[in-house]
């Protein structure tokens, strides 16, 4: 069961049934609101005509990043591999590039080729949260579908029947800013759900608190700094959203992108970034820059 987006999907599998879809598209918009699962689901409807996510088909190949977060050359010569060649049961090979903006310069141009010239039994489909990373000119020869957050009213109506309607769905709810996939990541993943109280109690604790919370998380077996940053940057989306003050928000999100690349020490950075601005924390337990 798909949460939101029946406009999009009613349109693809017009054109797919009318053999009119494009050699190739790219599915832009927030993160984990659905554009992946409508694109592999795409791929089923094309292979056996049921619009749902795929367990195994002939002719589909979904590439994602890397160990490394990155979509290397490599990568691009296996797309050209897979869709030149000939469908097995299917009218397209269909070929899901996943977080299309962790491709290398290199990469997108050689990608730049494929679009140039698909064979005429391929589907290219790209799926990125960040459009501004994307060649200008790969951008360009690909058809766009914008996806956009989903009301919280069909999101609550989907939590409803699988999870209940109690007090800590709706929660939930409303923590998922529209975002189907961090609904379900908030309900069902444990180790995601303790990350995000270990966010929250950071982002409500005065500096001293703060320094002897992230001193105890450290000692623990099993931390893990981005799953931490993670959930940062997360939580202050939802504290900020209506503000569209994102100060703390985008410098977390440059300390989540220079953690993967450098051996940094974690109570140092998310001490330095609080104190930027001076957050702290007010009796209401809310977090005010």
């Amino acid at each position: 069961m798909f949460i939101g987006h029946a406009s999009i999907i009613k349109n693809l599998t017009c054109l797919a049934d009318a053999g009119n879809l494009s050699h190739g598209y790219v599915f832009f918009g927030p993160a984990m609101i659905g554009k992946r699962s409508v694109a592999r689901a795409l791929a089923n409807y094309i292979e056996t005509g049921i619009f749902e996510e795929p367990k195994l088909l002939q002719d589909f190949l979904c590439i994602e990043p890397d160990e490394k977060n990155t979509i290397g050359i490599n990568h691009v010569r296996q797309i050209k591999h897979f869709l030149w060649q000939k469908p097995a049961l299917s009218s397209r090979r269909t070929l899901v590039l996943d977080n299309a903006e962790c491709m290398t310069a290199e990469a997108q141009n050689a990608l730049l080729k494929i679009t140039e010239e698909p064979p005429a039994s391929s589907l290219l489909l790209l799926v990125t949260s960040d459009i501004d990373s994307l060649n200008p000119t790969v951008f360009s020869r690909l058809q766009k579908i914008y996806f956009s957050p989903v009301s919280e009213s069909e999101i609550l109506e989907w939590a409803a029947k699988i999870f209940g309607d109690g007090k800590k769905i709706k929660s939930a709810v409303v923590k998922s800013i529209g975002k189907p996939g961090l609904l379900r990541r908030i309900l069902e993943d444990e180790d995601f759900a303790v990350s995000l109280d270990a966010a929250e109690k950071i982002s409500k604790s005065s500096p001293d608190k703060r320094r002897d919370l992230l001193k105890k998380m450290m000692d623990r077996d099993g931390f893990d700094f981005g799953k931490l940053l993670d959930s940062l940057i997360l939580l202050f989306s939802w504290e900020f959203f209506e503000k569209r003050d994102f100060f703390l928000w985008h410098a977390l999100l440059k300390l989540r992108h220079d953690a993967a690349y450098f051996n940094l020490n974690p109570r140092l950075q998310i001490e330095s970034l609080f104190s930027r601005r001076g957050v702290s924390s007010l009796p209401d337990g809310k977090v005010r820059l």
